[in-house]
């Protein structure tokens, strides 16, 4: 698994929450002003700070908030590029070109005639994801298509190979999560092909990120 850049507004992030970026960083024996250095890298480490971030916090709602908190949609040009889709499909066609531009994992998109899956695979297939990354990684697809087509639409299955203990991520998503041996969010192909209003507004904007990738 290759080291990513990990975006030093994290550290921005977790104080947002109410959280002490400095108390997550020891518990995973991290310096704590790595988010002060030009570039900080990640591999493994980066599944081990987000299980931190699950244990420092005790609002069971945060990696809903985390995910769909206002702009994050601008928090990387990949990310952006992807909310500057026609419509939901480009969308998951887009992240999955430049998930590994984000984070240590990647897409494995299985379509048939009438629906899409989405498998997070870890980028090292001998770990595994942290429950708290699953399910902000499904909050955040999830809200970044409804926000963009400004309609509410549900997945209509969602796996976790480690289910979470509340209900504060189903309630978000509209479905409780099933467990199983994969992480895996299905849409239906009719919904996904569903006009993104963020279209219109961002596509000039988001030509030169396209070209740079």
């Amino acid at each position: 698994m290759n080291h990513f850049i990990i975006d030093g507004r994290y550290e921005d992030l977790l104080k947002y929450f109410g959280l002490d970026p400095r108390a997550v960083l020891r518990k995973v024996q991290l310096p704590e002003d790595i988010f002060k250095h030009k570039t900080v890298t990640m591999q493994e480490e980066y599944y081990r700070f987000l299980n931190a971030v699950s244990q420092v916090s005790d609002d069971p709602a945060l990696p809903v908030k985390m995910a769909t908190t206002n702009q994050i949609e601008s928090f990387s040009p990949p990310i952006f590029a992807s909310w500057c889709s026609k419509n939901r499909e480009m969308c998951i066609n887009r992240l999955e070109r430049y998930k590994k531009l984000i984070g240590p994992m990647r897409f494995l998109v299985i379509k048939n005639e009438d629906e899409e899956t989405v498998q997070f695979i870890p980028g090292d297939e001998s770990l595994e994801l942290p429950c708290f990354l699953v399910q902000s990684e499904f909050s955040f697809l999830i809200g970044m298509i409804r926000k963009a087509t400004h309609e509410d639409i549900d997945p209509i299955q969602i796996q976790m190979c480690v289910l979470p203990n509340d209900h504060a991520f189903s309630s978000f998503a509209g479905r409780e999560p099933q467990a199983a041996k994969v992480n895996a969010i299905t849409f239906s192909i009719k919904d996904l092909q569903e006009p993104f209003i963020s279209f219109n507004d961002a596509t000039m904007r988001c030509g030169a990120i396209l070209n740079q990738n």
